[in-house]
């Protein structure tokens, strides 16, 4: 069965029936074109609220993992509500219906970063509850930045009991490059994983989230390719000319 071409909402790549897998590319190193677009697109995001190179590199190396690197990820896709099959059919509305307790729903992870935690405040997803607040669509990247953003300016409520890394705090981390000019992205991959992902410890999950996050530093400093963000415009700008690729422009 074909899959269809992806929407694209405020600057990211979203495929009207998202997963965690294919069809959007690697979890492991060899990134899609379709990834490549949402990393440099959340880049931009997260270099807008404080984050050094360094540090985005390591969240995107975990994101890499955790959600294929598309805002639209949902943990649990043969569950949505209404047997809904696309990002679309399940906007704030629906998903604020389902992911409500008791349906157990609050678990599942949703988003570029696979938010999963349960607000007591929304009583539900911390990311469903928050953007519907503040008026984003759950799987809008440009929110879930802001969410991110509300985290950190928020600590003492959210993540730094997470923050398990010595005396590493989280604006320590932000702008790892000063506060620790000696931990690459690997390191970065690391302490995220450890204290804000709270992933797993296995030794092979761990090293593919630092070899990611490798690739994404290298990629963004220039060292891969020549502009990889621009052949990938060119290329979709090619393909739509050319009536290749039926792709809608959400905004």
């Amino acid at each position: 069965m074909a899959v269809a071409a992806p929407v694209q909402i405020g600057g990211y790549w979203v495929y009207l029936r998202d997963m965690i897998r294919a069809p959007y590319g690697s979890s492991h190193l060899n990134p899609s074109t379709y990834q490549i677009q949402n990393a440099w697109q959340f880049r931009t995001e997260l270099i807008h609220i404080g984050y050094c190179e360094t540090a985005i590199a390591g969240i995107m190396g975990n994101a890499q993992v955790e959600s294929g690197l598309t805002p639209g990820a949902i943990q649990k896709p043969s569950v949505l509500p209404n047997g809904a099959e696309r990002v679309e059919d399940v906007p704030n509305s629906y998903m604020l219906r389902y992911y409500n307790p008791p349906s157990g729903g609050a678990g599942y992870g949703l988003g570029m970063l696979q938010w999963d935690r349960l607000s007591g405040t929304y009583n539900t997803n911390d990311l469903l509850g928050w953007t519907n607040a503040n008026g984003y669509q759950w799987y809008e990247g440009i929110g879930q930045a802001a969410r991110l953003d509300f985290e950190f300016n928020h600590d003492s409520t959210y993540h730094f009991w997470r923050m398990n890394w010595g005396s590493l705090t989280w604006a320590d981390f932000r702008d790892l490059e000063t506060t620790r000019p000696d931990y690459g992205p690997e390191d970065a991959s690391d302490i995220w994983a450890s204290c804000w992902e709270l992933s797993s410890t296995s030794e092979t999950g761990r090293r593919y989230r630092r070899e990611n996050a490798r690739y994404w530093y290298d990629l963004f400093s220039g060292a891969i390719g020549p502009g990889a963000i621009k052949v990938l415009m060119l290329n979709q700008m090619t393909k739509r000319k050319r009536g290749g690729c039926n792709v809608r422009i959400h905004v």
